[in-house]
């Protein structure tokens, strides 16, 4: 794998993205009673400090939330000259978000409480995929590039991609354990994450040798085959 130049990381990248995509279709096409009794199962553990974390976890994952927060990374970004850090953060976010919302409307798959499952939160739009997870995966994903590709410690730079990779999939289990989505439509909205954030990274670099990257970056990003000096 250290052979691979990081346009073939990324079409690896982008090539399970649609994988999970591909995937999370076949279970909602064949295998929907797969989704419901998963779902039941989780349901099934409510308690009070669940519930509250739950809620916690899916505020965090709010388009208005992740809006705010984008915007504010990519002025920061702007500001100080690292322009392909600011379109990292905001384009392939943009595009998962915006598929999303065309698949939902094209598919119309109802929501859990139509099958029985009683929901903590009311959702009125359809299921597939989460927009939820599609934002937290998109925009944490998105994190994780610029995060690997920075000039910060390695046990800094480690604590951060745990928490980051925490988050995500606290959102995704919070949008099952409030009965409003199906193990597939997160699956999808990862998928749609994974793709966007691997396509527009291995078709904005050059076709090099890939190397751990943490150089820091002035006016673009960062050359690919830095070195890592932590």
């Amino acid at each position: 794998m250290s052979s691979l130049s990081l346009r073939q990381r990324c079409a690896l990248g982008a090539s399970l993205g649609l994988l999970c995509l591909a995937l999370a279709l076949e279970i909602y096409l064949y295998a929907p009673q797969w989704d419901l009794e998963v779902l039941r199962v989780i349901v099934a553990q409510r308690t009070p400090p669940l519930t509250y974390l739950a809620s916690f976890l899916s505020s965090l994952a709010q388009s208005s939330t992740i809006t705010l927060l984008s915007l504010l990374g990519v002025l920061l970004a702007l500001r100080e000259r690292h322009f392909q850090a600011a379109w990292q953060m905001s384009l392939p976010l943009a595009l998962a978000a915006l598929t999303s919302s065309l698949l939902k409307a094209y598919l119309m798959r109802p929501r859990p409480p139509a099958w029985g499952i009683a929901p903590l939160v009311a959702e009125p739009y359809y299921s597939f995929p989460s927009g939820h997870a599609t934002v937290a995966s998109a925009w944490g994903l998105a994190l994780l590039i610029l995060l690997y590709r920075a000039q910060w410690s390695k046990r800094l730079k480690i604590a951060l991609s745990l928490i980051i990779v925490f988050l995500i999939g606290g959102v995704g289990w919070s949008r099952l354990y409030n009965g409003v989505h199906f193990p597939s439509d997160l699956l999808a909205g990862l998928g749609l994450g994974l793709f966007y954030n691997c396509a527009f990274l291995g078709l904005s670099y050059p076709n090099k040798k890939a190397s751990p990257l943490s150089q820091g970056e002035r006016g673009d990003y960062l050359e690919d085959g830095a070195s890592n000096r932590t």
